[in-house]
């Protein structure tokens, strides 16, 4: 008897006895967790949202403290993990974005990152209706200098890693972000008002504009 026969006769015998047939995930198809640390679930924050993106998007929500999704028995295909906790007002507070390829058909962990031991936070826009794309921007610059001007510290990030999260030491400064692309810098903000950065609190920078 085919193995297709012999599974609609035992579901046939199930039901004739009243009973439920019992359905098992599935050994050959792969799982995917993702997971984040209790140090993510900052203060004004709640729920997680985390969607897997492939040929096509499965959504769920999640208080922070859960610290993981599962997603059982997906297609063996390439997929996107896009993540961001909300702040109490139900606005993306942080993001953290992921590929995975699961092809092989073999489980797999996505550790997401939401910025849990950074000391700032900083978003951006472009003026004039401006995007990454448009302006093929590679790279954003972030410039930062102590009030005194003894120091500098500076780093770079992808422009749609909005917001960012990172980790300057205690100071006070001000700020300058650069847009750049392979040929130079095409868009820059305007320089903060002073700021202090105290670890490990966490000093939110706003939304700074970039004007070309």
């Amino acid at each position: 008897m085919r193995r297709a026969d012999v599974l609609i006769t035992v579901a046939l015998a199930s039901l004739a006895l009243g009973g439920c047939m019992r359905i098992y995930p599935d050994p050959e198809l792969p799982d995917v967790v993702t997971q984040w640390d209790e140090i993510d679930c900052r203060p004004g924050t709640g729920k997680v949202v985390v969607a897997l993106v492939g040929s096509t998007r499965t959504e769920v929500t999640v208080p922070c403290s859960d610290l993981g999704v599962t997603f059982a028995d997906v297609a063996r295909e390439q997929y996107r993990v896009e993540a961001f906790i909300q702040d109490d007002t139900g606005e993306a507070f942080s993001r953290s974005d992921s590929e995975i390829d699961l092809r092989n058909g073999v489980d797999e962990t996505v550790y997401l990152y939401f910025g849990g031991g950074a000391n700032f936070r900083v978003s951006w826009v472009f003026a004039d209706g401006a995007t990454c794309e448009s302006l093929d921007v590679d790279l954003m610059y972030l410039r930062f200098m102590e009030t005194s001007g003894a120091l500098m510290y500076e780093t770079f990030t992808g422009c749609s890693f909005t917001p960012y999260f990172g980790m300057v030491p205690d100071g006070t400064y001000t700020l300058i972000l650069y847009a750049r692309t392979i040929n130079g810098n095409v868009a820059m903000s305007a320089e903060t008002p002073e700021f202090e950065i105290v670890d490990p609190d966490l000093t939110d920078l706003g939304v700074l504009t970039l004007s070309r």
